[in-house]
């Protein structure tokens, strides 16, 4: 059975997982996303679902384990600082199998992936406002996407997990254009 405060991050929207506070009983926010704190947080919440015989949410952090596990053992845990990317990848996996389940007419599927998804969600830091990152764009000062993507204070907002590439380029071009 999912938590009530997640249940209701699902039934409000794709984007409300963000908004989602864990209680302190059962799964937590993790205080940073550097690799290996993360692992072990995940892996005590992983615990925690199992001791309250939540199998569902067991199962999902079993699977994130295991991705961070592996991801670990294959040198990308070394080249990554963060483990947001793996998290901001587990997250998409889930968002486009439950775009394909509504698809084919599978709505109780699509509705456990949206949950995973929501629950996945939870972990990642709030993202940063529209207002705030357009003014990180413009504190860049440069008149040139590249430029502006390689600029270490927005790299560091897409490693931690609180910009998502595509928006950024959005906002940027929308800015540039303007």
């Amino acid at each position: 059975m999912l938590h009530p405060c997640l249940a209701a991050a699902v039934r409000g929207g794709v984007g409300a997982a963000s908004a989602v506070r864990l209680p302190r009983r059962g799964l937590t926010a993790p205080a940073t996303l550097a690799f290996e704190p993360f692992k072990a947080h995940v892996r005590r919440d992983m615990m925690a679902a199992m001791k309250a015989r939540q199998s569902a949410e067991a199962q999902l952090l079993k699977a994130l384990v295991a991705d961070l596990t592996y991801a670990e053992k294959a040198g990308q845990a070394a080249a990554a600082a963060s483990a947001a990317p793996l998290l901001q990848q587990a997250i998409k996996r889930r968002r486009e199998s439950a775009a394909a389940y509504a698809a084919n007419g599978r709505a109780d599927l699509a509705e456990k992936e949206e949950r995973e998804a929501a629950l996945l969600g939870a972990y990642l830091p709030a993202p940063l406002a529209t207002d705030a990152l357009e003014a990180l764009i413009r504190s860049v000062g440069s008149t040139n996407m590249g430029a502006i993507m390689k600029h270490p204070d927005i790299v560091s907002a897409v490693a931690d997990g609180r910009v998502d590439r595509k928006v950024l380029s959005q906002v940027a071009k929308r800015l540039l254009a303007a």
